[in-house]
């Protein structure tokens, strides 16, 4: 659930639509999805994407993501600590958590600008900041909400909300294979840059 549709500013819907438009048919590297390309999917999208687990431990809680491209752990963490220099910039940001509650509020700060919400190309800078709302309903439930404000591309901060449930009958976590340099990137770009037919 999206609250308010997402806001955008002129320049930057007129990206989105170029986005979009070429999404299923890209002719540059640029206008394939990040997923496809077995990069990260960014913060909030990988929370959006599927299953997770999650594990608690002194000062830290780390996310699991079974779709993640290389498997990489999210580290949110607890400690006190202040978010790494604004200089560095990183795929799924670096998120600094605290208990209010039964609420971890993250803040996450430090995105690159290459990962997409979806994969139609919405999207937002390496200036946006998030913050996570993860509340702890009850033992199966969690209510998550994520407030978007980056300035440079939206009019307005907005917000993205989820419920999940845990699943009592889920087995192992599997890792989703994927690897940087598939190989059909390169056919796709070329069948689309010749114009072949679908």
């Amino acid at each position: 659930m999206v609250d308010p549709p997402v806001p955008y500013r002129p320049w930057a819907r007129a990206v989105r639509n170029e986005n979009k438009k070429y999404a299923y048919r890209p002719t540059k590297l640029e206008q394939i999805d990040a997923l496809s390309r077995c990069f990260e999917m960014g913060v909030p999208r990988q929370s959006f994407f599927g299953g997770f687990n999650v594990i608690q431990a002194r000062g830290t809680v780390v996310l699991l993501y079974a779709n993640s491209g290389y498997f990489n752990p999210r580290t949110i963490n607890l400690d006190g600590r202040p978010h790494v220099d604004k200089k560095i910039k990183l795929w799924m940001g670096d998120s600094v958590g605290r208990w209010e509650g039964n609420t971890l509020v993250v803040d996450v700060t430090n995105l690159n600008d290459h990962a997409w919400y979806d994969v139609v190309g919405n999207f937002h800078s390496s200036d946006i900041h998030v913050t996570e709302r993860w509340t702890l309903v009850d033992a199966n439930t969690i209510e998550y909400e994520v407030m978007n404000d980056d300035p440079r591309v939206f009019t307005r901060p907005w917000s993205m909300k989820m419920t999940y449930l845990r699943d009592p009958e889920a087995g192992e976590q599997w890792e989703a294979a994927c690897y940087e340099g598939e190989r059909d990137i390169d056919v796709i770009l070329k069948r689309n840059q010749d114009g072949a037919p679908r």
